[in-house]
């Protein structure tokens, strides 16, 4: 039987990559916010579900017929873990997660919440909504369903096989993530083992308690 995996996260925490690496295993078909979703927000997404839904049924079907196993990694996924499981049975849904702080260094480099008084907050607080949605989602489906939690970090050191493995997926050779969408600017932002107090106080107040989740230490 071949398989449906879906690939969830808060964007910017290795969606695309890990869909280009997947896409280079035999077998295998991935896609990374297809149907036109790449610059979608959450408000946009459930508007255009209905178009999605019948779209994704047709590229699932087309994948299957060619005999490959289908993957799609958005971010937009996280809405909807509920209905993609009714929709498609024996789906698996796998939590992609970045370190919480690396996140918002990224955000904060790019036009996100720049007419906030608070942006730092902002973002902190958009990143733990985003998990704490998909820790929620993932309790609402069936266990058989439920492919866990894959951190970014521990995909990017080397050969993510052993990730393949998990979600049922096979190869003969080493899978590795691509380096994509890096930063080409300088970051308006230190990496996090350089923020002041301030900062580690403010981070802890709007995210604490989901990189506590995820073992994210200080």
């Amino acid at each position: 039987m071949k398989k449906i995996i879906f690939i969830s996260s808060s964007g910017r925490s290795g969606s695309k990559s890990i869909a280009h690496a997947i896409n280079t295993v035999d077998g295998v078909k991935a896609f990374h916010c297809p149907y036109g979703l790449e610059n979608y927000n959450c408000n946009a997404y459930l508007k255009d579900l209905k178009r999605v839904k019948i779209e994704r049924k047709k590229l699932i079907e087309s994948v299957h017929n060619s005999g490959c196993h289908f993957v799609e990694s958005a971010a937009c996924l996280r809405y909807c873990f509920e209905d993609i499981v009714k929709t498609y049975p024996e789906c698996i849904i796998v939590h992609l997660v970045r370190d919480g702080r690396d996140f918002v260094r990224s955000g904060f480099n790019r036009p996100w919440f720049k007419k906030r008084k608070n942006r730092f907050n902002t973002i902190c607080n958009h990143w733990a909504k985003g998990q704490s949605q998909m820790i929620e989602n993932m309790k609402k489906i069936p266990e058989k369903n439920c492919g866990g939690v894959v951190k970014l970090e521990d995909l990017v050191k080397g050969d993510i096989r052993w990730f393949l493995d998990r979600i049922g997926l096979k190869s003969t050779k080493k899978i590795m993530m691509p380096v994509l969408n890096t930063t080409k600017t300088l970051l308006k932002l230190p990496k996090w083992d350089k923020w002041d107090q301030k900062l580690v106080n403010k981070s802890k107040i709007y995210m604490g308690k989901e990189l506590e989740y995820f073992e994210y230490k200080w």
